[in-house]
């Protein structure tokens, strides 16, 4: 029987010879040539590829092999033969510093025992957790059931798409993974992992040998869900306040409105069920919410708007956006009066306009890669180097740079309060919508259960694992604040930023505006337990009937101590 050859012919710089996706059938013979006269010929030049040469050889993506070519004189085109056994994809180059091409032995489909082509394929998805239990899904006991999968065995699909099959969290999405390595035990039945594995088997066996319907199943291994305990032990593999320090400030929003939530049912909350609580999550308002549990009217509504934006307030989030102008100016008059004296005889210039100047100085603030409060910091060097040939005194250049920095800080301020204006009609829009409109849910009086807005980060109720580094350690400069461990600045209403600004200069000009030092390898990241950070108890009065259908045991003492850790990916739920 005569093997099929595929010839595909190199460029000379030994990249591949186009884009396009190559396919293969298995038992072929691939053929590469690299043309004579190309780059390197006048020597024996060998092929890389990670396509397992040897019989029987395993498949490593990063394990490549050397093909050599054949041809019987220098004066003939380089040839690399490859008998195409295996199915996948697969690498390939000449040189390491070429681009690498690609290609695709199909693999071999047997339905009944037929060898079936790729493009004969009539795949249809079913979503596994919607066919039950898997006992159900080609026959059934029961007359008036018929089985799940029969209308699509009756349409003549030759192949099934199954939705992740593995173990699903707690909020039961088809892609929300708890455990990516274990099978679905709605599915497959509580006994031990591999009788679950088999049965899949199994059944995946009978689909293509008695009915001729091949399988495939998505694997996510990047689907977790919150409740994941994979994700508990290794947080550090999805977004958290210590590789996502631009999170912090959502951070912050999220737990004001879980202590706004915390506080309203507080306010009205049944002192006796409260003591029935676990000492850790007892309830007690850390102040009064002056909103009422039940909002029912546009009255309340107003209510809600104005608490959340005094607390946004409150929570001085303009200091993630703005320069602080009062140390960066000690630090500056600290670097100008150390400066020697301007070269004699070189006589200064006037500054540019102040679009200009604040255009360059705008080219001197940089962000801190650690985030947080104050990280954005003007460069002290290249600043004096800018200001240092003006014409003035050096109190002249500190009032030149204060007016530069307060004009490119002024719009900074407008877009927190536009962020906070929109974070209060967003939060009272859905608050309307799910608890006053007749076309709503009614969802009624707030609760843990019914919260005003569901937390967009995933705080994990381990104990074991306080110390772990879920938020950045503080960076040099003053401590970040997080919500409610501060009071309100004079000055923050009285509808002057600059001033309200200035008040906070209570810190040296050192810790704020200083190059940072590098971090100690071991304090690399710190953690917010819930006495420092005052995260709310977020499961305070969930029926226990709800933490069954939700797949949670009911909080204990233990579980108190709640660790942040920003599973903003939005947690795969």
């Amino acid at each position: 029987m005569m093997t099929s050859v595929h010839t595909l012919t190199l460029r000379p710089d030994g990249s591949p010879p186009h884009s396009d996706l190559v396919r293969f059938e298995p038992g072929s013979t691939l053929r590469f040539v690299y043309p004579l006269g190309s780059r390197g010929t006048s020597q024996s030049i060998n092929l890389m590829t990670n396509y397992p040469i040897e019989e029987g050889k395993p498949f490593y993506r990063d394990q490549f092999y050397s093909v050599p070519p054949t041809r019987s004189n220098e004066y003939q085109d380089m040839e690399y033969d490859i008998p195409l056994r295996v199915s996948g994809a697969f690498e390939y180059y000449l040189f390491p510093e070429v681009k690498r091409g690609a290609f695709v032995v199909q693999p071999v489909l047997l339905l009944k025992g037929v060898p079936t082509p790729v493009e004969a394929i009539c795949a249809q998805t079913v979503i596994s957790q919607c066919l039950g239990p898997i006992e159900q899904w080609i026959t059934t006991s029961d007359p008036a059931k018929p089985p799940t999968l029969l209308p699509t065995l009756l349409a003549r699909y030759n192949m099934l798409h199954f939705t992740p099959v593995s173990e699903l969290g707690a909020s039961r999405s088809a892609y929300s993974i708890r455990s990516q390595r274990v099978l679905n035990p709605n599915i497959f039945g509580g006994d031990p992992n591999e009788a679950r594995v088999a049965r899949l088997r199994n059944m995946l066996i009978r689909l293509r040998e008695e009915y001729g319907v091949a399988s495939m199943v998505d694997v996510v291994w990047n689907h977790s869900a919150t409740n994941s305990p994979w994700l508990a032990q290794h947080p550090e593999a999805t977004y958290n306040l210590t590789n996502s320090s631009h999170l912090i400030p959502a951070y912050e929003v999220d737990c004001m409105l879980l202590r706004l939530n915390h506080d309203i049912i507080a306010d009205s909350y049944d002192a006796k069920r409260a003591a029935a609580l676990p000492a850790g999550l007892r309830v007690s308002p850390k102040r009064r919410a002056r909103v009422r549990a039940n909002i029912e009217n546009a009255s309340d509504l107003e209510h809600l708007r104005a608490e959340i934006r005094q607390r946004l307030k409150e929570l001085r989030l303009w200091e993630y956006e703005v320069v602080h102008v009062d140390n960066t100016l000690a630090l500056f008059r600290q670097a100008l009066e150390s400066r020697r004296a301007y070269p004699h005889g070189v006589s200064g210039h006037a500054p540019p306009a102040p679009h200009d100047l604040d255009a360059q100085v705008r080219a001197c603030i940089v962000q801190q890669p650690t985030g947080g409060r104050w990280s954005y910091r003007v460069n002290i060097p290249s600043a004096v180097r800018l200001f240092a040939p003006f014409h003035g005194d050096n109190d002249s250049k500190l009032r030149l740079l204060r007016e530069s920095l307060d004009r490119i800080n002024l719009p900074r301020y407008q877009v927190v309060d536009q962020d906070i204006e929109c974070i209060a009609n967003n939060v009272a829009n859905g608050v309307k919508y799910q608890r006053i409109d007749a076309h709503g849910p009614k969802l009624g009086p707030v609760t843990s259960y019914r919260p005003l807005v569901w937390s967009y980060f995933h705080h994990l109720p381990t104990h074991e694992w306080q110390g772990r580094a879920f938020l950045p350690a503080s960076p040099p400069g003053p401590a970040p604040r997080f919500p409610y461990s501060c009071d309100a600045q004079e000055g923050s209403e009285s509808g002057d930023p600059a001033t309200a600004l200035r008040t906070l200069a209570a810190q040296s000009p050192e810790a704020v505006c200083s190059e940072p030092a590098a971090p100690a390898e071991e304090a690399d990241a710190a953690v917010i337990t819930a006495g420092e950070c005052e995260i709310p108890d977020v499961e305070l009065d969930v029926p226990a009937k709800a933490h069954e259908e939700a797949g949670a045991p009911l909080p204990s003492e233990e579980s108190s101590t709640i660790t942040a850790t920003a599973t903003a990916t939005a947690t795969a739920t």
